[in-house]
């Protein structure tokens, strides 16, 4: 069995350091996106979606340049840091000192604390990563750019790609011109739309939920899966994009956010971190463990040793 950071995120090779620079820690996160500049994060990448799922999908990876190369489909795919905490967004500036106090109330530790673990594995995922037609956004690209209809949220993010499911299984044309007005019903629509042949990798959204290990950000609904958002909103009805905004308004939802968000990667971690056991790697016995500790919880400089 190889010896696996698996799945905290140590992803210091990111700066081309041997080990998390402390100092770094407490002003910012890295010098580098580890997204493109961690080996470590691609390994991860590669040992976790090489593989076919029961539910639909298969990928064969290898890392290339700063992403990784599908081999059955001929795909480039980029990592994204796809869990937030907008800790220098302007426009939760406001809402930042009553929000650090809901947190530490928790013993959360702070904002910034959280933004550390959304580098955990369970926060990351993978998106096509070239532009197929010059100018035009990739999905990470147009998901972080659309800042208050999306705001770079995976809960967000993954409801556009349900609705992108959802219009293709009522389509008659498959394959027509989109319907006026669709990019308000889903804001990410024409980008998906554009990478189509992602999408039909994995069939459906049952699909495409199960081979990511997104169980944790869908519940079942009278018609099937539906996103669990992860910020708080005034009705159980569907997510109307063109109502509702992507930001909290009031410290409150801020804060609930941030919970909601650490537990949901806590819980993928230890999903990922199964997967990974299974393969043959070495998983830190606590990662496994069904009892809820959220033992992804440390700040860079603060190993525990077993990094």
């Amino acid at each position: 069995m190889s010896r696996a950071l698996f799945p905290h995120h140590d992803w210091a090779d990111a700066d081309g350091l041997p080990s998390p620079d402390a100092e770094l820690a407490a002003t910012g996160y890295f010098r580098n996106d580890p997204d493109s500049h961690s080996k470590r994060l691609r390994h991860w990448h590669q040992v976790l979606w090489s593989k076919e799922s029961d539910r639909g999908g298969r990928l064969s990876l290898q890392p290339e340049g700063y992403g990784l190369r599908d081999l059955v489909h001929n795909v480039f795919l980029k990592s994204d840091a796809a869990v937030p905490v907008w800790e220098r967004y302007r426009e939760v500036k406001g809402l930042l000192s009553e929000t650090e106090l809901l947190i530490g109330a928790r013993d959360l530790g702070s904002i910034h604390d959280l933004g550390w673990r959304l580098y955990d594995m369970g926060g990351m995922v993978l998106f096509p990563g070239a532009q197929l037609t010059r100018g035009l956004w990739t999905i990470n690209q147009a998901k972080g750019c659309t800042r208050l209809l999306i705001a770079d949220r995976l809960d967000l993010t993954l409801e556009c790609i349900r609705v992108y499911y959802e219009f293709l299984r009522n389509d008659s044309g498959q394959g027509s011109d989109l319907p006026n007005g669709y990019d308000l019903v889903n804001p990410l629509g024409s980008v998906l739309h554009r990478y189509r042949s992602f999408f039909e990798i994995f069939g459906s959204f049952d699909g495409y939920v199960g081979f990511w290990l997104l169980d944790d950000l869908v519940v079942e609904g009278e018609a099937g899966l539906r996103v669990d958002l992860l910020l708080p909103r005034a009705t159980p009805d569907a997510y109307d994009f063109q109502r509702e905004v992507a930001l909290p308004s009031d410290a409150d939802q801020y804060c609930a956010y941030l919970v909601a968000a650490d537990e949901f990667i806590a819980k993928r971690n230890r999903r990922m971190a199964r997967e990974a056991h299974r393969l043959g790697h070495d998983v830190c016995p606590k990662c496994l463990d069904d009892s809820g500790e959220a033992h992804h919880r440390w700040t860079r400089g603060e190993s525990d040793g077993s990094r």
